[in-house]
């Protein structure tokens, strides 16, 4: 019986570590400042709803095997051209209350306590522009990709 549950920990453990080496993003310090400096900079006027939606996109983007599997390879990626329009100018230093909440949302999406819901359950949802993009992006985007929602003054989509 004590070799049984000898196995059976071991086992446990082992199952425990393996999981843990796939886990899309570490809750390190980097990919915290990653994916708070994103929600940041792209949604700060955004209100919590919107930069928890610009902060899933940024998730779903790490889990996607189209994207870089870490967040700051995500956030900084110019594959096709900068992803992000901040990360090309330089920004002042993130500050107020808009930076706090930006870091506690980063810190929710990326430990597991900000859970997924409503439209949200969808891993799809890997793209979005602001709503008064026009011309000829707004129209690739129409194009090219299913619209799914709008959160705020950014309009969401997901592969067709």
């Amino acid at each position: 019986m004590t070799s049984v549950r000898h196995i059976l920990g071991v086992f446990t453990l082992t199952l425990i570590a393996v999981l843990a080496c796939f886990t899309p993003a570490s809750a390190d310090a980097s990919s915290i400042d990653c994916l708070a400096r994103n929600i940041y900079y792209e949604a700060r006027g955004e209100g919590v709803d919107g930069m928890t939606a610009v902060g899933w996109v940024t998730m779903n983007r790490v889990a996607s095997h189209d994207f870089p599997r870490t967040v700051c390879g995500v956030v900084k990626d110019k594959k096709h051209g900068v992803q992000f329009s901040w990360t090309a100018v330089r920004n002042h230093a993130p500050q107020g209350d808009a930076w706090r909440e930006a870091r506690r949302i980063a810190q929710g999406l990326i430990s597991g306590s900000i859970s997924r819901s409503g439209v949200w359950t969808n891993d799809d949802i890997l793209y979005y522009h602001a709503a008064s993009v026009g011309g000829k992006t707004r129209r690739w985007f129409e194009r090219h990709l299913e619209r799914v929602t709008q959160v705020g003054e950014h309009i969401f989509y997901a592969d067709e």
